[in-house]
């Protein structure tokens, strides 16, 4: 089934006003374990090999180019409009590239139409229905809704 996470993920930071300076979090925030004890700083694995159980766990040196995918690191993305909002790009498509702070074309094109589309959403919904949405709850200040 397909799945409007990434565009809420999108609603969610432009109607709360959220930075996303790091989208990924491969090898930083979680880890993926192969049956053969491999350990993959990205759970869609190919080359992201950071250590194996058998081995004595994590390997720190494989693992220090996963640590700090922040999109500024990125000439290309420091330059982009919706840097904020996006949170840089896929940092296993990156590594397999050769450079961790490369986005791909098309994951670019991707978050820009997710923008769009997020853009556009926030334009037409209600706030209940954007807190709905987001599975937020509509703020409100001294009786009034904010």
């Amino acid at each position: 089934a397909a799945s409007l996470e990434q565009v809420v993920r999108f609603v969610r930071r432009l109607a709360f006003r959220q930075a996303a300076c790091c989208e990924c979090e491969a090898g930083n925030g979680y880890a993926s374990v192969a049956p053969d004890g491999s350990i993959y700083a990205c759970h869609r694995e190919g080359a992201s090999v950071i250590g194996n159980l058998a081995a004595g766990g994590l390997d720190e040196c494989l693992r220090a180019k996963w640590l700090d995918g922040r999109f500024y690191h990125g000439p290309r993305c420091v330059e982009c409009p919706i840097r904020l909002v996006c949170g840089g790009p896929c940092r296993q498509d990156a590594s397999e590239r050769g450079d961790m702070h490369a986005p791909a074309e098309a994951g670019c094109k991707l978050r820009h139409i997710w923008f769009r589309w997020a853009a556009w959403l926030l334009s037409e919904l209600t706030r209940e229905e954007t807190a709905r949405l987001t599975g937020q709850k509509p703020t409100t200040c001294c009786g009034q809704r904010t």
